[in-house]
């Protein structure tokens, strides 16, 4: 079901019924979207994504189009994988993103190099949300400068969290909310 209010954009997929990634391409056309929620309440509402998909990057499958939405400030998205998601760092004036990962067996998900490249491009962000399906943040070079060029953020939430990356959370002028689980 779609349910377009003047610019903001609700989709939820239900899991009895045939989805796929594909079909969410045509969200690409609506470029003066400013706030989209895709809610996938279980991974068995998306059917076109093979495994060596979502274990493998490849920038043209399946997010490619969020790209296209260069007027989102505000996105949500439930999703299977992160391949195509890097697209996102055209969306430059997000300010509230939150990911979380539409996976049944625990935390599979991961943002690599790729993913933490793009989103140093938000530099609007306020808040920021990585939530279940998403393994805990790895502090690479790529992910602290992501983090350190997002220096208008408010909130920071993920699903776990290191000493390593407090050091980097630190640098951020505006963080209030740091929210996750602490490991050592």
């Amino acid at each position: 079901m779609i349910s377009l209010t003047s610019r903001v954009l609700v989709v939820w997929l239900q899991p009895e019924k045939p989805f796929s990634c594909k079909h969410l391409s045509v969200l690409g056309r609506l470029r003066n979207l400013e706030e989209l929620l895709i809610n996938l309440p279980t991974n068995r509402a998306v059917l076109d994504v093979p495994e060596s998909a979502a274990q493998q990057p490849n920038p043209a499958e399946p997010y490619s189009w969020l790209g296209s939405l260069s007027a989102l400030t505000r996105l949500a998205m439930s999703i299977p994988t992160v391949s195509g998601l890097s697209s996102i760092g055209s969306c430059t004036n997000l300010c509230s993103l939150f990911l979380q990962g539409a996976v049944g067996q625990g935390p599979k998900l991961q943002l690599g190099e790729a993913e933490w490249d793009a989103l140093a491009h938000l530099t609007k962000l306020t808040s920021l949300k990585v939530s279940k399906g998403f393994r805990a943040a790895v502090v690479s070079e790529a992910c602290a400068a992501a983090v350190l060029r997002m220096g208008s953020l408010e909130i920071l939430a993920g699903p776990f969290w290191t000493e390593d990356t407090l050091q980097v959370f630190s640098q951020l002028p505006h963080l209030g909310l740091i929210n996750g689980c602490w490991g050592a």
